[in-house]
């Protein structure tokens, strides 16, 4: 005689049936869920990954206009002379470049905003309304100063930078463009004529953080 199962034995299988299938289906979707969240910040690392790979490779070919001050000895006055030099691999439109001079007494500092500094008068003209460009290890001029101009205005100014009692400083900054990008890029410079720490006449490189500073 054959076993008949009971109705109710049936259906209870069959709900066993219907909650495995729901627990698997629940399983596959959760499973798919975290594939792709993998697949989504694996997507968004690549993303910045290749951002910054093309900001590096525009970094290394992009150029960068430094600033080169030289001291020339003209009998008991130098003649500050101040250029910037592109020292990357393509060339720089010139859109701006700025430059003062500023005297100082020993008790006083610059402020710690170079733009506060820059701001303050507008110094030597350097005006460039033509937006030279300089090719890579090229330079442009930005002043020459000769110092003997100091007592030519005010005198005894020399012999007070001699005898260490005022500063001189020079600063300015020079803005250009790539060809690269559309990002406007700035050399701020910031150099004082006087005596170092260790006793040494000269040009030295001086200011607050964000002086000399090229971006």
């Amino acid at each position: 005689m054959h076993s008949i199962y009971p109705i109710t034995a049936l259906l209870k299988r069959h709900e066993w049936v219907q909650a495995i299938a729901a627990l698997l289906m629940l399983f596959v979707v959760f499973w798919q869920s975290v594939q792709t969240k993998h697949a989504a910040q694996a997507a968004k690392e690549a993303a910045i990954s290749a951002k910054e790979q093309a900001k590096y490779s525009i970094a290394s070919e992009r150029p960068w206009m430094l600033i080169e001050m030289e001291l020339v000895h003209n009998g008991g006055y130098p003649v500050i002379a101040c250029r910037t030099v592109n020292h990357g691999k393509t060339p720089a439109e010139i859109v701006d470049t700025f430059a003062k001079f500023s005297m100082t007494s020993l008790e006083e500092n610059l402020p710690d905003e170079p733009e506060h500094e820059y701001k303050k008068d507008r110094g030597l003209p350097c005006e460039t309304p033509h937006h030279p460009w300089i090719a890579p290890s090229k330079s442009l001029d930005i002043f020459k100063y000769d110092t003997s101009e100091l007592d030519a205005v005010v005198p005894g100014q020399w012999k007070a930078i001699l005898d260490g009692k005022v500063h001189l400083y020079f600063l300015g900054y020079i803005r250009y463009r790539d060809t690269l990008s559309t990002d406007l890029h700035e050399s701020r410079f910031c150099y004082r004529y006087g005596y170092s720490p260790d006793v040494v006449l000269g040009l030295h490189m001086s200011g607050p953080a964000g002086y000399n500073e090229p971006t």
